[in-house]
Formats: C-alpha cells, structure tokens, sequence
C-alpha cells in the first residue's frame, strides 16, 4: 500500500467513488480510504478492545468482532434496531417475494 500524507487525498470524491477505484486495484484510492477512516477504526478498537492495544497489533479477528459487537448495537438512525435485525428484515422481505411471485397474467384479444 502507498504511503499517504495528509493532503494527498482527494477530498472532493465521495467513500463510494474511492472504494469503486479501490475495488478495481487502485491503490492510492485504497491508501485514501485507509487514511480518511483509520482514525475511526482505532478509536473503535481502543473503545471495544481497550486503549493499550497498538495499532500494529489489531487483527482481521479483532475488526471483526468490533463490526459484530456494531452490528448488534441499536441505532437511532435504524428506528433503535439494530444493523441485523434490519438486515434480517431486508432479507425476509426478499424472501418472500421471490416464494409468492406475481403470477397475475393480463389476457387479451
């Protein structure tokens, strides 16, 4: 990954354009969204795993416990639910469109 200093990201372009050209092997587009958003992240693990641990230190074991331990946390922006139970929601929603699909056929001469 490419060293990023500040001012070298584009401010202008949005997460989702970044991580589109992330998604396509940009690196320097990764490098910006790893240096937008890492403050974030080591202040969620500090929060969730205690502020000893060293940045060096946080394992894909440990991010995925913080997304667990925030997926199941109640947000005011979901209503109070939490990410999974909408998710949950979402998908039984799909669900049941795809086992009850519109079968009305319009007949004409």
């Amino acid at each position: 990954m490419n060293a990023v200093q500040e001012g070298d990201c584009p401010d202008k372009q949005s997460d989702e354009a970044l991580a589109r050209r992330a998604g396509k092997g940009d690196e320097d587009a990764f490098a910006c969204l790893v240096h937008r958003h890492m403050p974030m992240v080591l202040g969620l693990a500090a929060r969730y795993r205690g502020p000893w641990l060293e940045p060096e230190d946080l394992a894909q074991e440990d991010l995925d416990a913080i997304v667990g331990e925030i997926n199941d946390t109640p947000m005011k922006l979901l209503g109070y639910k939490t990410p999974n139970e909408v998710w949950d929601e979402e998908i039984a929603k799909l669900q049941s469109k795809a086992a009850s699909p519109n079968t009305s056929v319009a007949l004409t001469n």
